[in-house]
Parts: structure tokens; sequence; C-alpha cells
């Protein structure tokens, strides 16, 4: 599939991207139809080069612009000696792409329940390799889904067949990922695509939320329209958010010296492990160190040190039983992690209570786990002096601590996770990672990234840990508390895909990410 001279890393709303498209057909000699043959044609070639034995296209086709994408597909898929049919759910039989897919001599059949099933079952008598395409609603559905969109996708999803959705699959929510029914009715319903063609640009509702487990594999065709000028475009679009790309991040964290010394990489305090604990501050400092920071420390319960340092001797561990203790510890470390394994204990309050206050010393501090409760708890301040325009830190909750800190549920923000990290940013300022499929940062400048990297294999516990651990070895190296989050975002997910590729899914650890990590660090080929 072809690039675009638009950002090929941007990601667009649906009225952005019918502006766009406003744009380009007014500076463009191209019409509507043109566009949407040029559609038609990458959808079909993109289709073909992932299932190259296809012989039959089931299409289901609606009433708008993407059901008209569909009509086109399946005229062009026949003129190749394709087996296609096209189920209609919307009367438009005087529309140009659907009287194009009649004069191709495309098997056009009224949508019911009835008709599918009698003809799934002669497809099975003939036992040829089917796909279906999902060209329903696309970008311009808003609300639950009606009748008899609903029961399509229901039966489109009961199918044996892989399924391929253009432009975004229909039930999913442009804008936001999430399901487009959001009563609370057990019954939601959106098409699960094995595979999933954007156009012009990338809707961001395929790489978060619902949609990054509904869109399946993703294919991008700019339809050829990348020449127009970038001005332009941008004078009245701006993208919605940047999928996180490593390189560019990469490039900003400062080169070592010649004459380097350990005081020149930063040094970084974790603060956390209450008994029962210790594990979660070890493996945070194990990856700080591992990816560069010159001095790391961890601050802990006594019970714990000797087990860390058995496990790591650079590291400089110390027992703490009290937040009077952990003053002096404060004082060097130019960055705070402060959470893993933290607990919500009267001594976890003081920790954090004291951390805290180091932000009116400049401090810059990664909170996260039991950090991050604490703080939802409403216990603990931000010194007086603070505003959330100013806090220099970084806070990386996943969904239910981000409930926690909004004082609403996981529901309602997996409902809608852009929504959420805003939120988080209106209420505590500073960088916000919101973790899970699709993780989101929102930087301190509001700069929406999302990193499209990362797997299901790194469910486990201490991934969190590790990133923390991360995100503060990058700041103390240089980079600043919004460049360090993006950057560890996506090289905590890039190694677990590297991680996955070599040893499988099953019994991947947090710890298993550090050499692959240590490697895109130093733009090693892994």
């Amino acid at each position: 599939m072809s690039q675009s001279n638009i950002c090929p890393y941007a990601l667009y709303t649906a009225d952005d991207t019918r502006c766009l498209e406003k744009t380009i057909l007014a500076q463009s000699p191209m019409s509507g139809l043109d566009l949407m043959h040029r559609a038609a044609n990458c959808a079909l070639k993109a289709l073909s080069e992932y299932w190259p034995n296809v012989k039959r296209l089931h299409i289901f086709c609606g009433g708008g612009n993407n059901g008209g994408d569909g009509y086109t597909m399946a005229a062009l898929a026949a003129k190749r000696g394709l087996e296609v049919t096209a189920w209609q759910l919307s009367a438009n039989n005087t529309k140009e792409p659907y009287q194009y897919a009649l004069q191709e001599g495309v098997d056009i059949q009224p949508f019911s329940e009835q008709a599918w099933y009698l003809m799934q079952g002669q497809d099975e008598e003939i036992e040829q390799p089917t796909v279906i395409v999902d060209a329903l609603l696309g970008i311009g559905s808003r609300g639950a889904l009606k009748e008899p969109i609903k029961h399509a996708v229901n039966l489109i999803n009961s199918a044996k067949y892989p399924v391929f959705s253009i432009d975004i699959p229909t039930g999913i929510n442009t804008d936001t990922g999430s399901l487009l029914d959001l009563s609370g009715a057990q019954d939601k319903h959106a098409v699960k695509a094995d595979a999933t063609i954007s156009f012009i640009v990338r809707k961001i509702g395929a790489f978060v939320g619902d949609g990054r487990k509904h869109a399946g594999t993703l294919f991008f065709s700019d339809l050829g329209v990348g020449q127009i000028e970038q001005h332009s475009i941008n004078t009245s679009v701006r993208p919605a958010a940047q999928i996180l790309d490593h390189k560019s991040f990469l490039a900003l964290l400062p080169k070592r010296a010649l004459d380097a010394h350990k005081g020149s990489s930063g040094h970084v305090l974790v603060i956390g492990g209450n008994i029962g604990f210790g594990g979660a501050p070890l493996m945070a400092a194990q990856m700080a160190a591992r990816t560069g920071a010159g001095l790391v420390g961890v601050a802990t319960r006594s019970a714990n040190v000797s087990a860390v340092i058995a496990r790591q001797p650079e590291l400089m561990a110390v027992g703490i039983e009290s937040g009077q203790m952990l003053l002096p510890l404060l004082e060097k470390p130019t960055v705070l992690v402060v959470g893993p394994g933290l607990g919500q204990a009267a001594w976890s309050e003081q920790l954090l209570y004291h951390t805290l206050n180091e932000l009116d010393q400049g401090k810059k501090l990664v909170i996260d786990a039991d950090g991050l409760n604490l703080l939802a708890s409403g216990k603990l301040c931000l010194p007086a002096s603070q505003s959330t325009e100013k806090t220099q830190w970084v806070l990386t909750p996943h969904p239910g601590e981000a409930a926690r800190l909004l004082g609403t549920s996981i529901v309602a923000v997996q409902a809608d996770r852009i929504a959420a990290i805003n939120a988080l940013h209106n209420k505590y300022g500073g960088t916000i990672v919101l973790k899970g499929a699709g993780t989101l940062v929102l930087t301190s400048d509001k700069r929406l990234f999302v990193c499209d990297a990362g797997n299901a294999g790194m469910a486990t516990g201490g991934m969190g840990d590790v990133l923390s651990g991360l995100i503060g070895s990058l700041i103390a190296q240089g980079l600043s508390t919004s460049d360090a989050a993006c950057l560890g975002v996506v090289l905590h997910a890039m190694a677990g895909d590297l991680a996955v590729a070599e040893s499988g899914m099953r019994g991947l650890l947090a710890t298993d990410l550090i050499p692959y990590i240590r490697m895109l660090l130093n733009d090693v080929q892994a």
C-alpha cells in the first residue's frame, strides 16, 4: 500500500477525515466516484495480498459511501474472475456503484437471514476459499446499530469465513475505538475483522480501545492524494493523535560524551517495596540500570535489601522503616520513581508524602501502582506551589488506577480512553500514560500519542514496574518527562513483540524485556 505525505504516523477523527476528503476533492480533478474507484481497487489489492487464494467474496453493502466502496469492489472483483455476492442492506439501486456492480454481473442479493444461510450452504458444497467484506457503515456510523445492520453484523461474526473491513469495522466508534452501543446493554455488536483497510488517513478508532482488537491487521492507502500540498491541509485539520515512532524519540536521547562518567547519566531512586512486594522496585531498578542510568538506588523495606543486592549488586539498596529515614536519600537523585510495590499502609503514605514534596526542589517524578492509588485517595496533596501546568511528573495508570484517580469506573475509562486521559491531564497535569492495549501518552503540552506495538503476552505482573524504571532512566539521561514517557512506552511494547517473536507469548516475564530494550536503545538489530 502506498504511503501518504500526510504524516504517516498521524491519526484522525471521522469529522476531520471528511474535511480532508472535501479539501482533496476541491484541489483535485478527481470526483468522488474517482476516489471511490481508487479505494475499491486498493481494498481488493490488499485483500488479495492477505488472502492470495481467495476465490469467493461476500460483500455486505450499506447505503453510504462505505457501501459504494463495497459495490465498486464487487464489480472490480467480478471483472477479475472472482465469484462475488453483494448483500444489499439499503435501497440505493439508482446509485452509480450499484449500477456498476450490476453491469459487471455481480450477484446482488437483498439481505435476509434465510438467503444468507442458503448461500452459505451452497458455498460449503463448493468448498472454495471465501472472504466476507464489511462495507456496511464505515466512518459515518453514529449511535447503537439498528436493524438490519445489527443482524448482519451478528451473522458476519458467526460465519466461518475471514472478514475484511473497509475503513473501520462496523460497530466501532471512529473517534474513540469504543463500541458504538454504550447503553449498557449486554448484546453489543461490532464486526470482528481479521484485517481492515483505511483510506487517505488512518482513523484513530482502529488503534485504541475495542477498535484495536476488532480491526485485526491494518492496511492503509492514501489513494494517490499524497502529493497535495501539506500546508493546504494542515491549515484546516490537525491530527487527533500520532502513532509513536521510536526512532524520532530515540534521536532526542543525548549521546554519551567521550569523557562521560556515572554522574553524567543521571541518578534514579526507586521508592517502594513494602513487606511481600520487594520484587517490584527491584525490577524497576534493574530496568533503570540496564537502560543507561548512571546511578540507581532502591529505598525499600529493610527486609528486601539483601535480596536486591544479591540479585543486582550494582544497585544501591537502603532499608527504610519510616518517612524520616527517606529524607536524606532524596537529596542526590535527579529522578524519583515511586510506587512499585509501595502498598497503601502508613509507611507507604509517609514515603509518598516526602517524595511529592521534592517537586518543590525541582525533582522529576514517575508515579506508578500504589503511588497512584494513594494519590487517588485524597489523603495526600501536592505541595501548594505546584499547579497542574507546572507539575514535572509522569503518571502511569492502568485502567483500574485511572478509574480511581478520576473517581469513575473501569468501564467508563475503557469506553472512551481518549476522554479519560484528557480528564487525567486536566486534573493532575504533567504527562499521563494510560496503559493497556493501544497505550496512550498525553504529554505535558497536550500532544496525544498512541502506541501500536505490544501484545497480549505482556499481560503479566511486573510489566508496569519495568516501564516505570525505564521512563525514570530516560529522564535521568536528559530527556524531558514527556519525551521519556513516549520513548519508554514504545520501546517497552516493541521489546514485548521481539520477545514473543523469539520465544512465544505464554510465559513472558517482565524482566525478559530488559535485554531487548537495551538493544533497541543502542540501535542494535535485534
